[in-house]
């Protein structure tokens, strides 16, 4: 029962975590190995943050049948601290001073980063309102009504140098 709640709670969180990638805004001035070493640790981060969420909730298929009530506030905590890693890391990169040849890029996603931020609030508010496991099967749903913002592709170059940002943006991008 969990495993299926599982699945449609992963492609939110991924489609949460390529918003907070193309969370990145600046002046378009900025030095190029800074600028990458901001956005690789933001990425980071964010990979990490899903990668403990995921084993977390696929480690709570025993405890969901012996105490569901544990099993859903294990949940809730988990969601919520993996978007307030979201929402961090967007801060993060909307603050990055991007150099010259991402600004397009670079403007595209500031742009978003406010429509992210208050993304990031709903899907919190709405893991806050889950009182049971059947709870979670309706936010893939709910989270779908979001707007998470709408932004450029990653750069491909800039997916190769911070390579943890990759597997959240197409890189196909020139």
């Amino acid at each position: 029962m969990l495993t299926s709640h599982k699945r449609l709670l992963v492609p939110t969180l991924i489609a949460t975590a390529g918003l907070a990638v193309a969370g990145c805004g600046g002046g378009g001035g900025g030095n190029e190995e800074d600028y990458v070493k901001t956005y690789e640790g933001a990425c980071k981060n964010i990979v990490t943050a899903t990668s403990d969420f995921q084993k977390s909730a696929g480690s709570l298929a025993s405890t969901a049948a012996s105490d569901p009530n544990k099993a859903v506030s294990t949940l809730k905590d988990g969601a919520t601290k993996l978007f307030t890693t979201f929402g961090e890391s967007i801060q993060t990169l909307a603050d990055a001073d991007a150099p010259e040849k991402f600004k397009d890029f670079q403007d595209s996603v500031k742009d978003g980063a406010d429509d992210a931020k208050k993304g990031i609030d709903e899907a919190k508010a709405e893991v806050a309102k889950i009182k049971s496991i059947n709870d979670f099967a309706s936010l893939g749903s709910k989270f779908e009504k979001i707007d998470l913002g709408n932004t450029k592709d990653l750069p491909k170059e800039l997916g190769e140098k911070a390579p943890s940002c990759k597997s959240f943006g197409s890189g196909s991008s020139s």
